[in-house]
C-alpha cells in the first residue's frame, strides 16, 4: 500500500543511493529471491510524540540464539540502558508499526550513553518483511548486533518452541525438509537475512555476537561488544551466571488448558506457567535427526556459513 506524502502532499526525496560493493565473495548464500524494499521516505516524528528517547542499539536476532542472555547483560553496564520489556517489534509492520514513534519511544523513558532493545523478529524476513528499511528511515545511525549459533542446533530449538505453542505439527523431518518458504532454515541462514540489512547499514554498523563463545568466555565477548558500542570496558560477576534456559513449560506441548487461559487472560497462569508447568502438557521430547537428515541440512546451509565467515571473522568454523 503507498503511503500518503506529508507536509502538504510534497513527496520527501529518495534516499542518497548506497553504491553496490565490488568485493566479490568466493562462496554466496542461497538466493531466496529478492528483499521488499519499498519506496524510501525519511520519518518525521511530531513534536506531540516526542517523549522519550529513541534508542541506538539493537539486537536484530536471530531467535534461539541467545538474545535474552545478551540482552540482560548489556543492562547490567551502567552505560546501558535495555528496554524493560525486551521485544518491541516496533519495525515489524503487522505489529507494532502502526502505534507509532510516541508508543516506540516510551519504552526507552531515560537517556543513556547506549539505549537498546531486542526484537528476534527483526531478523525472520520474509516472514517479517520491510524491517531494514523502516529501522533505517528511524535510525539511520544505529548499531545493529546479531546474534548467532549452530544453525542446526538453532533448527532444532525453533523446532522445539514452535511445536510447543501448537504453531507446528508436522514431525520435525517432514518441517525440515519443506522445499519453499522454510521458517526454520530461513531464520538459520544468517547471512541472508544480514543482507536485508546492508542495504541500508555499512557493515561497520552490525556487529556479530556467536552464543557459543559468549557461553565460553563471557567477559571477553561481552568485552569486545563494549568496545563496539564505544563504552568503557566493565565487569560483572553475573557475566560468568550461567545463560538464561528454555522454562519449563516452553518444552511441553501447549494443551487446551493453557491455550483456554491465555485465551481468556486468566489471573495467576504465569505463575502456574513458571511452578507448575506440567499442568499444561507433556514434556516434548528432544528431537533426534537422522544422519540422511543432517547431511541435507549441511549441503543446504554450507553456502551461507561460508558467506558469514566471509563477512566477520568472529564466526566459528562450526562442525554441522
Amino acid at each position: 500500500m503507498t503511503e500518503r506524502p506529508q507536509d502538504g502532499g510534497v513527496t520527501p526525496p529518495q534516499a542518497p543511493h548506497r553504491p553496490t560493493q565490488t568485493t566479490t565473495r568466493a562462496v554466496r548464500a542461497p538466493y531466496y529471491g529478492p528483499p521488499l524494499r519499498p519506496s524510501y521516505r525519511s520519518l518525521v516524528v511530531p513534536a506531540a510524540e516526542a517523549t522519550g528517547v529513541l534508542p541506538n542499539t539493537i539486537i536484530i536476532g536471530a531467535m534461539k540464539c541467545g538474545t535474552t542472555s545478551l540482552h540482560d547483560y548489556l543492562s547490567y553496564h551502567p552505560s546501558v540502558t535495555m528496554s524493560r520489556r525486551k521485544e518491541t517489534n516496533f519495525f515489524v509492520h503487522h505489529q507494532n508499526w502502526a502505534k507509532g514513534l510516541g508508543w516506540y519511544r516510551s519504552h526507552f523513558p531515560e537517556a543513556n550513553t547506549v539505549v537498546g532493545e531486542s526484537s528476534p523478529n527483526y531478523a525472520r524476513y520474509p516472514v517479517f518483511p520491510g524491517v531494514p528499511e523502516r529501522m533505517h528511515r528511524v535510525m539511520p545511525n544505529a548499531k545493529l548486533i546479531m546474534c548467532v549459533r549452530d544453525p542446526i542446533k538453532r533448527m532444532v530449538s525453533h523446532y522445539i518452541h514452535s511445536y510447543s505453542l501448537g504453531r507446528e505439527n508436522r514431525p520435525l523431518e517432514v518441517a525440515f525438509r519443506q522445499r519453499e518458504n522454510n521458517p526454520y532454515l530461513l531464520c538459520s541462514s544468517y547471512y541472508y537475512q544480514l543482507e536485508q540489512y546492508l542495504r541500508f547499514y555499512d557493515p561497520e554498523q552490525i556487529k556479530l555476537v556467536v552464543l557459543e563463545d559468549l557461553h565460553d568466555n563471557p567477559e571477553e565477548v561481552l568485552s569486545e561488544v563494549f568496545s563496539f558500542l564505544d563504552v568503557p570496558g566493565y565487569r560483572d560477576d553475573r557475566f560468568l551466571s550461567a545463560s538464561k534456559k528454555m522454562p519449563a513449560a516452553a518444552t511441553r506441548r501447549r494443551s487446551p488448558l493453557k491455550s483456554w487461559m491465555i485465551q481468556n487472560r486468566i489471573k495467576g497462569f504465569y505463575w502456574l506457567e513458571r511452578n507448575t508447568p506440567w499442568v499444561f502438557g507433556r514434556p516434548i521430547p528432544k528431537p533426534v535427526l537422522s544422519a540422511e537428515l543432517k547431511a541435507e541440512l549441511r549441503e543446504r546451509l554450507a553456502p551461507d556459513v561460508a558467506a558469514l565467515q566471509d563477512f566477520s571473522d568472529t564466526t566459528p568454523s562450526w562442525k554441522l
